[in-house]
């Protein structure tokens, strides 16, 4: 599959599983077992796609309720997008995304502060 297909299959199964319609999707930063990717539909979402075969879907997300555990406690953990199911990875057409809503990270005096250290206006 190319990487334009890769990012339509991508764009497609947002707005079926997650009503997510997004104006923009760009791949991004290389993931381990996934293919990642940015999106933009009134605010920026980072999707973690497992492909087609991925083994341990359950594992995933467990470690993604525990991330959504950590944020209820207060942890700055990205807020995950469950799907229309109510699901944190949904799947169609052999793909199964994960949307999350990237959150900046703090410094501990407060300030906002982007991914490359520089404080954020």
């Amino acid at each position: 599959m190319s990487a334009e297909s890769d990012v339509t299959a991508v764009t497609g199964a947002l707005a079926l599983l997650s009503r997510i319609t997004p104006a923009a999707v760009v791949e991004g930063p290389a993931g381990t077992a996934t293919r990642n990717y940015l999106a933009r539909e009134g605010g920026r979402w980072f999707v973690k796609a497992y492909p087609r075969g991925t083994r341990d879907l359950a594992e995933e997300r467990q470690a993604l309720a525990l991330g959504e555990s950590a944020r209820r406690s207060g942890v700055p953990v990205p807020a995950v997008r469950r799907s229309v199911s109510g699901e944190v990875i949904a799947s169609a057409g052999g793909l199964s995304p994960s949307p999350a809503v990237p959150e900046p990270a703090r410094t501990d005096d407060a300030r906002q502060v982007s991914s490359r250290g520089g404080d954020v206006a």
